[in-house]
């Protein structure tokens, strides 16, 4: 164990250490620099490869140095320092920064904290901007110059000369320009036309130019705080040195496509995450297929394919499944939709050609919708209990090039079903069994009472028979509930104290000596739990023979107990186990106390047990949420 113990904390930390291996790696691999400070005192503690190569100082040699003074070579921080920023307030926080030899630097400083969220230090990340920086500079200078061309790009013409100077510009009377077209005349597209575009634009004219055929291309370009597309054809001048440009405002049709792909981006994951299994199929060859049947004088093609089945594994293999989604993958059991895509005939097992049959004859003959519940095997070879629709969408109707398969799992609902129904015949069975044996006593004892009516005490037999008669209406409304498929009625508060000691009163006789504790109050079926009281009761009187019964509770941790104890004879340990199986009696006659108590338990989702004790102890544990 200890040489185990060991081995396992070596292997930990020598994954540890591939692990802090494989992070230094990463962080030496990227071009961002990266340090780390513990305090700020601003020393440098960790720095990547590239930090420390962009200041000519290996690894080693930039830690333990300040920031400050590598970078920009001064004796303090910087006022508007992100990494001081950060140690003060916890937070990230980045800023532009200029080094001495004027280059610009994005510096973003971010907190470390431990798991109790205590920050142990900061890391910083910089990369140097100074080509953006100078971008949008220029940008942003030559906005105002181009304000008139940004602005009117909508329907706009203008020639360029060969030297690349605009010498005509025409707006659409419809946009609106800071300045007059005229603005534009004689300067040369360079100075107007940032540097990507006026090099595209101007290749082009040079192209258009040497070989005199017309060209066209799509670029995109800022227009206020938006990104607008167009389209621009360009063809030579008659003077056959200038060209001419023609640009037109494609955004809204962008938008248009973007839509469409945002769109078709949101179908696709409702495609791939959708609970039920969905095949995209094509059964445009089948359609062919089915059309020259027909046309050959074949009418009845459900007739014809069930004289032919070898016809229906033929039309199989014309179905291309173009598409499955995840579900579909998961109800096969299968590793990718590789193993799914292709022909039909690939994967259709010998089960599923009849039904596939009725789809041909539906889909074929016109109907946009088919559907059944069948039971299949799936490409694992496991059970299913699926309901199968195909729909053919709208626009597909003549073609079938598009057809939808989607294929719903109920299995588990099913054997959930099949558990409920047996549970409920066996409940049903039971009730039954249980009021067979007990009718004939209850009739037996109204006649008994019915007689010592006329020949004794009546108000005595009168009892006799009022709890007689309570008995079978008891029994009645048992076989009705076992038939509903239920166990217990209606739940409420009963006070057990007064419960008991009313059953006590009816069934212990005058010889044995019966002791009641306090007893709770809790919700349960009142007559359901008269039951169980009576059966425990008339089972300890009848196989115990005792001289005294007790009833008490016990409040525990979360559960109250109601203990059921006499001091007569006690079971055996080889009886022990079997004491609530159905008809099992340690006497002859009778043998369903003791399961009815047992089902009444359950169905209020308590628990019985028999105690290992001297007496002859029933347990019965409530939940203390019951307790009211």
């Amino acid at each position: 164990m200890v040489d185990d113990s060991f081995g396992e904390r070596r292997m930990m930390e020598d994954s540890f250490r591939e692990i802090e291996k494989a992070k230094t790696a990463i962080l030496d691999s990227i071009a961002e620099h990266v340090k780390y400070y513990k305090n700020l005192d601003m020393r440098i503690t960790w720095a990547n490869k590239a930090a420390a190569e962009a200041n000519n100082l290996s690894q080693e040699e930039l830690v333990g140095r300040r920031c400050y003074e590598v970078r920009h070579g001064t004796e303090r921080p910087c006022d508007s320092c992100p990494i001081i920023k950060a140690f003060e307030t916890g937070e990230s926080h980045h800023q532009e920064m200029r080094t001495p030899d004027g280059r610009v630097w994005l510096v973003r400083g971010y907190p470390v904290r431990d798991d109790d969220g205590t920050s142990i230090g900061v890391v910083e990340v910089s990369r140097e901007i100074t080509e953006q920086v100078i971008a949008e500079k220029t940008l942003k200078e030559s906005e105002e110059r181009h304000r008139t061309l940004v602005q009117s790009l909508n329907d706009t013409i203008f020639v360029l000369s060969k030297d690349d100077v605009f010498t005509e510009f025409y707006a659409s009377s419809s946009m609106e320009f800071p300045a007059e077209p005229d603005a534009f005349l004689g300067r040369n597209i360079k100075e107007i036309i940032p540097p990507r575009g006026a090099e595209m634009l101007t290749r082009l004219s040079a192209e258009v130019r040497k070989t005199g055929k017309h060209t066209s291309t799509e670029y995109s370009m800022p227009v206020g705080d938006d990104k607008h597309w167009f389209s621009c054809g360009i063809d030579l001048h008659q003077d056959g040195e200038s060209t001419v440009f023609v640009t037109r405002d494609i955004t809204e049709t962008r938008k248009i496509e973007q839509a469409l792909k945002e769109s078709e981006s949101s179908y696709r994951s409702i495609f791939q995450n959708s609970p039920v299994s969905i095949w995209i199929e094509d059964f445009s060859e089948v359609k062919r297929y089915v059309d020259n049947l027909r046309a050959s004088g074949i009418e009845d093609i459900n007739n014809y394919l069930l004289k032919n089945p070898d016809e229906v594994s033929k039309c199989a293999g014309l179905v291309k499944l173009i598409d499955v989604n995840q579900a579909t993958i998961d109800l096969h059991n299968v590793r990718s939709k590789a193993h799914l895509l292709g022909s039909l005939s690939d994967i259709i097992l010998e089960d599923a050609l009849d039904m596939f049959r009725e789809e041909i004859v539906a889909i074929t003959g016109g109907k946009q919708y088919f559907a059944k519940e069948a039971t299949m095997l799936n490409l694992s070879g496991e059970n299913k209990h699926l309901l199968v629709q195909l729909i053919v969408p709208p626009g597909y109707e003549e073609t079938l090039s598009r057809v939808l398969l989607f294929m719903e799992d109920f299995t588990e609902r099913v054997k959930s079903q099949a558990i409920l129904l047996n549970q409920k015949q066996e409940l049903s069975e039971f009730a039954h069994a249980m009021g067979h044996d007990l009718r004939g006593s209850l009739h037996a004892i109204i006649g008994y009472a019915n007689l010592l009516e006329e020949e004794y005490e009546q108000s005595r037999a009168q009892e006799i028979t009022n709890l007689a008669r309570s008995m079978a209406t008891m029994l009645e409304q048992s076989i009705v509930l076992a038939d509903a498929g239920q166990v217990i009625g209606e739940i409420q508060p009963v006070d057990l104290d007064k419960l008991v000691a009313e059953v006590a009163s009816t069934v212990v006789p005058k010889g044995i000596r019966f002791k009641q504790a306090k007893l709770p109050v809790v919700s349960c079926d009142r007559e359901k739990m008269k039951q169980v009281v009576q059966n425990l009761l008339a089972n300890a009187i009848q196989h115990g023979k005792p001289n005294v019964i007790e009833v008490k509770a016990h409040k525990g941790e979360g559960s109250i107990s109601l203990l059921f104890s006499n001091d007569g004879r006690t079971i055996v340990e080889n009886e022990r186990e079997k004491i609530f199986d159905r008809g099992f009696t340690t006497k002859e006659g009778g043998g369903m106390g003791l399961t009815i108590v047992k089902k009444i338990v359950d169905a209020h989702r308590w628990k019985i047990t028999l105690e290992p004790s001297e007496k002859t102890t029933f347990k019965l544990t409530i939940p203390r949420i019951e307790e009211q």
